[in-house]
């Protein structure tokens, strides 16, 4: 019984990367992040993967303590 059901999962959990990789959303532009933002105080902020890059996080901190 034990096998039977670990044979089902592992066929199930390698069946599943199959139908995420068909997906895929058709993000708005209006919602994107963009790679880099211009502001008057704060200067560039600059992203990676939609998160503020490293230089720009120490540079917050170094700002805001």
């Amino acid at each position: 019984m034990k096998i039977n059901l670990m044979l089902s999962a592992t066929a199930m959990s390698l069946a599943m990367p199959a139908f995420a990789q068909d997906y895929a959303a058709d993000v708005p532009e209006n919602v994107l992040t963009p790679d880099v933002v211009e502001t008057q105080t704060l200067g560039a902020i600059v992203f990676f993967d939609r998160m503020p890059n490293a230089d720009t996080s120490r540079r917050f901190l170094t700002i805001w303590t």
